[in-house]
């Protein structure tokens, strides 16, 4: 595969940020997280980039399909924003 995906986001303020991939399915009853880039990772004001490198949590390449990116950010407790943001789509 060998290809990258440059994720990028703003925070307005210090946030803890989580960000995952998951691999959605008509075949699977919900979203399932492949990897996760960020885990509730403290980050500063401004615009954050995250790399994917088209892996899992274990390292292996994932197949081709579309995935999408479920962004949560949080300050002093309260939930920022918690959305899907996009999708990414993997060729094989």
């Amino acid at each position: 595969l060998g290809e990258q995906t440059t994720i990028a986001f703003r925070l307005v303020h210090e946030s803890r940020v989580r960000l995952q991939i998951l691999r959605t399915s008509d075949l699977l009853p919900a979203a399932v997280v492949v990897r996760t880039l960020r885990d509730w990772t403290v980050r500063s004001p401004g615009v954050d980039t995250a790399i994917w490198d088209g892996r899992d949590d274990d390292n292996h390449v994932v197949p081709a399909g579309s995935y999408a990116i479920r962004a949560q950010a949080e300050t002093d407790g309260t939930t920022l924003f918690n959305a899907g943001t996009g999708w990414v789509a993997v060729a094989s």
